[in-house]
């Protein structure tokens, strides 16, 4: 992420308008677009980012920071920033990818490639192409064929010059630039990018329009991938290798959106990711809520990924998949036979629809790691009879792998204590507890659990500064979210760090991982779209 910051900044402030988008090839299918030249308001935000970094607090010198910075990272291939790439490089860069990287025939075969000669095999000659914005179009092919080296010779297509390169790959690379954009990758695709004229039929086609209006007025990359023609392009590549039945295929193309997109930039002490995508189909009768969970997970959670109303998430989600695994004979027979085995236990409603919200966690305790499961319980007395039948499962079957479990005291019930021999797990594994209690279910480490059954009021995740501060930032309320704090985790990794090893990460890696302090994300309701909004939060 510093990499990816210090070098979004070696650009002055540019226009929010792309340049590169309308060359897009007619059969792209996925689009990455960086915004070097940092539109809008970026500039500042990124500014303000990096001045938590070493070296980067003067504002006033940052673009020499980041000049130093860029030179002293190219200075060992041979280039120079400031004299052989700065002069011509301007704002944009754009990576499409076709249909045609799905054909199966054009892909590489590996088994021709020579490591100890320059012929590095038959290399893709269609499918991907790079669009970079250009001050200087002279200068920029000039360093592009320089860099490139091999057989290069000149022609005209498509109203202006453009340039094969041979003899590097099987097939043939091509680069060359119009009005403002260098376009480069293998000669089917560049030719293809040239066809457009510059008004690519893909950047005013509906899916594009409606996925650009989710991103922000500036932003420092953005991303767009055409899920129907994604998946459409990949069935058609693999041919008679996918061997899937029409009717599931039919079913899985109804059920995906038309297309996704995604952008990043930069906030008030944040970096922010956000995903758009339309519903496919009726949106589920699902709200955005408060976690629950976090309420009763400990302070030193380092870790959570929380999903709210889990049981009911997975009842209704093995029937969904038993509905679209139905369309296959094979798949149906095996769903049959999961169905059987949960019947037995009772069936999926009785085995987790008491679980509401529950997460995953892990927590730090200075070098001690740990973690579990933790669900708040609708029904205490199913939760118990669930774990009654976990009980059962152990003492019939975990006794001829030498698992062994007890029974402790604690809090107001019980604890079920579970010991795994090294020998049998293949590693040293801590031992393992379980309990319903208080209206929360816990599976985990010994500590964990009773930090779980102890944290009731006061003192839990849910009051914990920064992961309110990142939940917020990321969105507040959902259906689900994760969080990581990056700090805690440092730490955790520092306590255990061997003290030969201390001394240089000390001075040359703390310093540019301290500003870091978490990372959140929150999935959101589906409405007309499905969204979700990830931050990485810095320290003020």
């Amino acid at each position: 992420v510093g990499v990816v910051s210090v070098a979004a900044a070696m650009l002055a402030a540019g226009t929010g308008a792309s340049a590169v988008q309308g060359w897009l090839p007619k059969d792209t299918v996925a689009y990455l677009e960086v915004r070097a030249d940092l539109p809008g308001d970026q500039r500042a935000k990124v500014g303000d980012l990096l001045a938590r970094f070493p070296g980067f607090a003067d504002q006033a010198s940052l673009d020499a920071k980041i000049d130093e910075a860029l030179e002293r990272l190219l200075e060992g291939q041979g280039t120079s920033w400031t004299k052989d790439i700065k002069p011509w490089l301007g704002g944009e860069i754009g990576a499409a990818i076709t249909s045609a990287a799905f054909d199966v025939a054009t892909m590489p075969d590996l088994g021709t490639i020579d490591l100890d000669g320059p012929d590095l095999g038959k290399a893709p000659d269609d499918g991907a192409v790079l669009l970079v914005a250009v001050k200087d179009a002279a200068a920029a092919k000039a360093w592009v064929a320089q860099e490139l080296g091999g057989t290069q010779t000149t022609e005209t297509y498509a109203g202006g010059e453009i340039t094969i390169v041979s003899g590097l790959l099987k097939n043939n690379l091509a680069f060359a630039v119009r009005d403002t954009v260098l376009v480069m990758g293998p000669e089917k695709a560049v030719k293809t990018a040239l066809d457009t004229k510059g008004s690519s039929p893909i950047a005013s086609s509906e899916s594009f329009a409606a996925a650009r209006k989710t991103a922000p007025s500036a932003y420092l990359g953005w991303g767009y991938l055409d899920l129907k023609a994604f998946v459409d392009a990949a069935v058609a590549g693999a041919g008679d290798a996918a061997d899937v039945p029409q009717a599931c295929l039919d079913q899985a193309l109804a059920a995906i959106p038309a297309w996704a997109a995604g952008s990043l930039r930069a906030e008030d002490d944040a970096l922010v990711f956000t995903s758009t995508a339309p519903t496919a189909g009726e949106p589920p009768a699902t709200k955005d809520s408060p976690s629950a969970v976090a309420k009763r997970l400990p302070a030193s959670t380092a870790v959570a990924i929380e999903i709210r109303d889990f049981g009911k998430g997975v009842v209704d989600g093995l029937e969904t998949l038993k509905q679209q695994l139905a369309c296959d004979a094979s798949t149906a027979e095996m769903v049959d036979g999961v169905e059987q085995a949960l019947a037995a236990l009772g069936g999926a409603e009785a085995l987790v629809g008491w679980a509401d919200d529950a997460a995953v966690a892990v927590t730090v305790d200075g070098a001690a790691f740990g973690g579990g499961l933790a669900a708040v319980v609708t029904d205490e007395a199913a939760a118990g009879r669930t774990l009654d039948q976990l009980q059962s499962l152990l003492a019939l079957g975990g006794g001829a792998a030498g698992v062994t479990s007890r029974e402790e005291a604690y809090g107001g019930g019980t604890l079920l204590v579970v010991t795994i021999p090294s020998d049998a797990a293949g590693a040293e594994v801590p031992e393992l507890a379980v309990t319903v209690q208080g209206g929360v279910f816990a599976l985990g480490t010994i500590d964990f659990v009773k930090d779980v059954v102890d944290t009731s009021g006061g003192g839990s995740l849910a009051d914990d500064e920064v992961y309110r501060q990142a939940i917020s930032r990321a969105g507040g309320d959902g259906v689900s979210n994760v969080f990581v704090d990056l700090t805690a985790v440092r730490l955790g990794v520092e306590a255990m760090m061997p003290a030969d090893e201390k001394a240089r990460y000390e001075t040359e890696i703390k310093p540019f991982l301290e500003p870091f302090e978490a990372f959140a994300a929150v999935g959101k309701a589906p409405g007309a779209t499905t969204e979700s909004r990830a931050v990485i939060t810095f320290t003020k």
